[in-house]
């Protein structure tokens, strides 16, 4: 079976099964080759738009394997799976659990996964296999005996190739490289130096497309930020309504300024929780709009959801409450400072599992959703703060030091906290302890030290958290309650 296209007066195959790969036949030859060699071939037209769609639609359903899947017209997907393989089982089971589901849906499969673009697009496409695995540095070995064409040449390079006879990848790497270029171009170079790794390929990922999206176009290039902020009130109602009929507020919004005669200007701004009151909107989207400059003509103002979150309509209380007000005035003030200060420059601390309490923490953005880790560690905060017998200074202290700081300490017997200690080149003595609280080292990282923790207080009335370490008898100050 061959797909035909028109190019000018010429029609090409732009897709055939594979009996007519078999055959010799590959996408790009001219119709009257391909029938020379496949006499007995039925021929249809191809239908590019109808392609494209499906093709589009297929990557975002890949998206499941990997978070970069790109095009490859007219058959083929691209997907970054760097970082993904130890979800799935290792760099095999990824590779058959993407394959598998793709034939699921009626599609018949060629995949390979390798350490380049070049050398899967090469295997995927003339390999023997109908499924490959590059094992980590030997695309050489892997592509070494598959015909040049796998390596995404032009018909013209690839007429000459076979007028010189060269039917192998390893027969053309024989050649003298500084001789390539001007016998059959750069591209022959850039591509050989893409399938080995010796050149950077970067993809075009797909996006998924916005789950709400309003924009206004202007009959003329608008150059005046003010005309622009009298135009994106409207667009934020349109913006706005198709949120509430889907229950949905934003998490993540992108202003786009498509401009007369040059690229499109964008900014994002994050938000703390999904959001989509009016007001509050507006004044990030303007704070936005500000850092923006319409000098090139804007000829259309668009605004998309590019993540969004459930709203989920509870009832009102007589008398509102007061915590759930304020959180919500705190996820404004947030909001409001991430777009003044960037998403890089406001933090929370997220809490991390780990036994050693200078790292049970980590800073995350605080426009980002907490991790399945920290919100783990989230859950047994909160079951330790709802225990009516811990009050919460008893908890941690407040003030936690980058590090521990060695102190001179004396204690009476080595299981009871100090009677003083000296930090700072001050002397405190101590009035009271509460303790010792074990911590285990995390044998797993090579820390097997116990900590034995104690809280004391000082005859000032200041409180500090301090440990001995088991085998050293060493002490260290930790933590200030303030």
């Amino acid at each position: 079976m061959l797909l035909i296209e028109r190019t000018g007066n010429t029609q090409r195959v732009a897709a055939c099964s594979a009996e007519a790969v078999a055959r010799g036949v590959r996408p790009g030859v001219t119709l009257a080759h391909a029938q020379a060699l496949v006499p007995e071939a039925d021929t249809a037209p191809f239908d590019a738009a109808g392609d494209a769609a499906a093709l589009h639609a297929l990557a975002l359903w890949a998206m499941r394997f990997a978070p970069a899947v790109a095009l490859d017209p007219p058959d083929a997907l691209l997907l970054d799976v760097t970082g993904c393989a130890r979800l799935f089982g290792g760099d095999l089971r990824l590779l058959n659990q993407a394959a598998d589901a793709v034939e699921r849906l009626a599609f018949t499969v060629r995949a390979a996964l390798a350490d380049t673009v070049g050398a899967a697009w090469a295997l995927s496409h003339g390999g023997d296999e109908p499924r490959a695995l590059v094992p980590p540095g030997q695309c050489y070995a892997a592509l070494a005996h598959l015909p040049p064409w796998t390596l995404r040449l032009s018909p013209e390079i690839l007429d000459r190739l076979d007028a010189l006879g060269l039917q192998r990848i390893e027969s053309l790497l024989m050649l003298p490289r500084a001789t390539l270029p001007a016998r059959f171009g750069d591209k022959l170079l850039l591509r050989i130096d893409q399938a080995l790794g010796r050149a950077t390929e970067l993809l075009s990922p797909v996006r998924p497309p916005p789950q709400a999206a309003a924009r206004m176009n202007f009959e003329h290039a608008v150059t005046d930020r003010r005309t622009l902020e009298y135009a994106l009130a409207p667009v934020l109602v349109d913006f706005v309504a198709q949120l509430t009929r889907q229950g949905r507020g934003a998490r993540r919004i992108e202003l786009s300024l498509f401009r007369e005669r040059n690229v499109p200007l964008s900014r994002s701004i994050c938000l703390c929780a999904p959001n989509r009151a009016i007001g509050h909107l507006s004044g990030l989207l303007r704070a936005q709009l500000e850092r923006m400059d319409p000098a090139d003509g804007v000829v259309c103002l668009e605004l998309a959801a590019i993540e969004t979150g459930l709203i989920v309509a509870a009832q009102g209380d007589f008398f509102e409450d007061d915590r759930s007000v304020a959180a919500e005035a705190a996820a404004e003030l947030f909001d409001r400072l991430t777009a003044r200060c960037g998403s890089d420059r406001v933090f929370r601390p997220g809490l991390v599992e780990s036994h050693r309490p200078e790292k049970a923490w980590r800073a995350e953005a605080i426009s980002s959703p907490r991790s399945a880790r920290s919100g783990a560690g989230d859950r047994a905060s909160a079951a330790l703060l709802s225990d009516p017998r811990i009050s919460v200074p008893d908890l941690r202290p407040l003030r936690l030091l980058p590090r521990p700081v060695p102190i001179q300490a004396m204690a009476v017997v080595p299981d009871q906290p100090p009677m003083w200690f000296r930090y700072r080149g001050r002397e405190h003595r101590t009035r009271r302890g509460i303790g010792p609280e074990r911590l285990s080292g995390e044998w797993w990282t090579g820390e097997k030290e116990s900590r034995d923790y104690y809280r004391v207080e000082t005859e000032n009335g200041a409180w500090f958290w301090v440990f001995r370490e088991e085998t050293s008898g060493q002490w260290y100050l930790h933590g200030i309650h303030e």
